[in-house]
């Protein structure tokens, strides 16, 4: 059984909420983002609609932001990309995620410890983003 297979909770549960990329795992090493002025938030509604944004702490005009409608069953998140900030910067259409009508199609799984694992395909292997609930911090 394998890393992702393990982390998962029971099906069905709620990834709804507002969550912040805080640590990758790679080969079973915990490693920070690669840029730690990076701030990757990601969120979830009960209607069915996402919200991304990702800037540098030290950098505000390199952001990027977009929203888009999601799906999640069985461990998998579909999202396809509906709105981009005509106000991105130029970089972001390097993104993927950041280009209107993608879908973006991953294994994401909400772990006992209350994070959520994203498994990204990386040199053959898998890479985990792992994002922090930040909703709950706000409400406390």
């Amino acid at each position: 059984m394998g890393l992702f297979s393990s982390l998962a909770l029971t099906l069905g549960v709620s990834i709804v909420g507002q969550w912040q990329f805080y640590k990758m795992e790679y080969r079973g090493n915990e490693l920070p983002p690669r840029d730690p002025n990076l701030v990757l938030t990601y969120e979830f509604a009960e209607d069915m609609k996402s919200h991304m944004l990702w800037y540098y702490k030290n950098d505000l005009k390199h952001r990027c932001e977009r929203r888009g409608e999601f799906e999640y069953q069985d461990g998998i998140l579909s999202d396809t990309a509906t709105w981009i900030d005509p106000e991105n910067h130029i970089s972001c259409s390097q993104d993927p995620d950041m280009r209107l009508g993608t879908v973006s199609v991953v294994p994401l799984v909400l772990h006992e410890s209350g994070d959520l694992y994203m498994k990204l395909p990386f040199n053959g292997e898998f890479l985990y983003y792992v994002w922090k609930r930040t909703d709950l911090e706000n409400n406390q």
